[in-house]
């Protein structure tokens, strides 16, 4: 750990009460105590959930626009 961001502030719910990491990395969060959000903070389960959902390979403005903060590839749903 070196205590300097690994990426962008938390883009989750505004009104997160609570954020706790499980054993494989996966970031769950809760809202008004009653919603539960998992988010995968390993990059390639984070890149399959993003080509699945999109069918397809993100273009480059895509990309720019939701991970400014990392290179463009355009291989990541091959």
């Amino acid at each position: 750990m070196t205590g300097q961001q690994a990426g962008p502030p938390f883009a989750g719910p505004a009104n997160a009460e609570s954020l706790a990491f499980d054993s494989d990395g996966t970031l769950h969060a809760t809202s008004d105590g009653r919603d539960l959000l998992d988010y995968s903070t390993d990059p390639a389960r984070a890149a399959n959930a993003v080509c699945a959902r999109a069918g397809r390979s993100l273009t480059e403005a895509e990309w720019r626009h939701y991970i400014p903060y990392v290179p463009y590839r355009w291989d990541v749903c091959g």
